[in-house]
């Protein structure tokens, strides 16, 4: 093909260039050409090939390239359907070398392209703001970059867009009604149109459980009385929730160890981060990484509760009914207080049959109620609870207590049989005594073995009070054993 074809027909020489290209030419030589077509008629590129790429990379490192290739350039780049690094690349260098709209436009089309998000890009999509440019998406790929942090105030075109719909995840949707609810004064004119929005997504968020620092604030400012009571259930356990923030990398789970719970929990981390619910005071955190090691220093981590300075947590855990951690956490702060246990009864009897509570605990608990109930004269409560003790699982001191209950409640047969099973060396003197009084009484002072053997153990190791028995009580004893007037008198 001669030159003369060339000559004054920079469409055919342009797509020459090409051929010579695609059969693995690349001459500066070449380029050079190409260069001095496009400067003469830079509409000959109509697409951003392999060889346009390349001829603007060239032309690009001997700085060469003129406002009307980049305007060309910025031009096709519209047309172009996926994410281009290079493209992208020729972009940017458009934009540092001269700041168009239309280049900045095609900037974030790019990135939206490409999917990039992130805070890194955040200073793009915001110039495009900022210049009200009319690209598709812009608004979500703003929300879905901003530094999750920044407590200004926002675009007012970003507030109006998102007034009455959003397809932001619950985190970014989280950020902008927080904003809104902390600008509220600055937002005046828009607040009453988010309003709904923010209390549906309020629901929707205490139903999933989720929990973020903007969450709490929504929770914290958009929740009534009515909705507390209503979804109380989900807010406790929500109330409880707190951030631990790892300080080494290699930690992939946290462990939490509660002295009343029979099983340890473990939560991932994500992000060098966890949220844990933690109820009361009494467990212990370990940090572990992905072999199992465990460590426990508590310089290793930070902790925060989340959701802070509410009021009412203690009715709000009462409300929330039969549940794990919010009737731990009452239990707990009862104990601490010396508050009575019937304030909290419902937890208390939810804890005593949750197969997640250690034996232990539950029986604290069941003693705890016994002498309320006792106290307060709610004998079926009483008789109930009593009957649900297993005197083999006791301790000397539990024994004790439900043995004087049963005493005072008249079930004296059923006391005298714990006694005489387990030993009387660890009950009160005046517990026994009386035992011994109400039964022989009721029995007319019928010969009874057991009880005799109780009084000798109490006149033989001074565990008594004379002034303590009474006189049909003294005289039956002496009738029964004759060899207890030495240690008598």
């Amino acid at each position: 093909m001669g030159k003369e074809e060339f000559k004054n027909n920079d469409v055919k020489l342009w797509k020459h260039l090409k051929e010579q290209y695609d059969n693995g030419c690349t001459s500066p030589l070449m380029f050079i050409d190409a260069l001095n077509i496009m400067v003469r008629t830079p509409s000959v590129m109509t697409s951003l090939s392999d060889f346009e790429l390349a001829f603007l990379s060239f032309a690009k490192r001997h700085g060469s390239i003129t406002r009307e290739i980049r305007s060309r350039v910025t031009f096709l780049a519209d047309n172009e359907i996926g994410y281009n690094t290079e493209i992208l690349d020729l972009l940017l260098y458009f934009y540092e070398l001269d700041p168009k709209d239309d280049v900045l436009f095609q900037i974030c089309s790019m990135l939206m392209r490409g999917n990039c998000i992130g805070q890194e890009y955040f200073s793009w999509y915001e110039k495009a703001v900022e210049k009200e440019l009319r690209i598709n998406m812009l608004y979500e790929y703003y929300l879905m970059s901003i530094d999750m942090d920044y407590a200004g105030r926002l675009p007012k075109m970003i507030l109006m867009y998102f007034a009455y719909r959003s397809n932001l995840d619950y985190e970014r949707n989280a950020f902008l009604y927080a904003n809104v609810l902390r600008h509220k004064p600055a937002y005046a004119e828009i607040y009453n149109d988010y309003l709904p929005a923010i209390l549906e997504f309020a629901k929707d968020s205490l139903i999933n459980h989720r929990i973020s620092e903007d969450l709490a604030y929504i929770y914290k400012n958009v929740l009534t009385d009515e909705m507390l009571v209503e979804y109380a259930a989900d807010y406790a356990e929500l109330l409880l929730i707190h951030q631990i923030k790892i300080k080494n990398d290699n930690i992939d789970s946290i462990v939490v160890i509660y002295d009343h719970l029979n099983d340890e929990e473990k939560y991932p981390v994500y992000n060098g981060e966890a949220f844990v619910p933690l109820a009361g005071d009494r467990y212990s955190i370990l940090l572990e990484d992905q072999y199992g090691n465990r460590y426990v220093e508590k310089s290793l981590y930070d902790v925060k509760k989340v959701i802070r300075n509410v009021s009412n947590v203690e009715k709000i855990m009462k409300d929330a009914g039969h549940m794990l951690y919010p009737s731990l956490y009452l239990s707990e702060k009862a104990e601490e207080r010396g508050d009575s246990a019937r304030n909290i009864e419902d937890a208390l009897l939810y804890l005593t049959e949750s197969e997640s509570v250690s034996e232990k605990y539950q029986r604290q608990i069941m003693i705890k109620l016994c002498q309320e109930y006792f106290d307060n004269d709610d004998i079926a409560k009483l008789d109930e609870l009593l009957l649900r003790f297993d005197p083999d699982e006791l301790d000397f001191d539990e024994r004790e207590i439900c043995v004087k209950i049963m005493v005072a409640r008249g079930l004296y047969e059923k006391a005298l049989d714990w006694v005489c099973t387990y030993g009387i060396e660890y009950i009160d003197y005046k517990i026994l005594v009386r035992l011994c009084d109400r039964i022989l009484v009721r029995s007319d002072y019928e010969y009874e073995p057991s009880v005799l053997r109780i009084c000798e153990y109490l006149f033989k190791n001074n565990k008594y009070d004379k002034n303590d028995i009474n006189g049909k009580l003294e005289i039956c004893i002496l009738m029964f054993h004759d060899d207890l007037r030495t240690y008598y008198f």
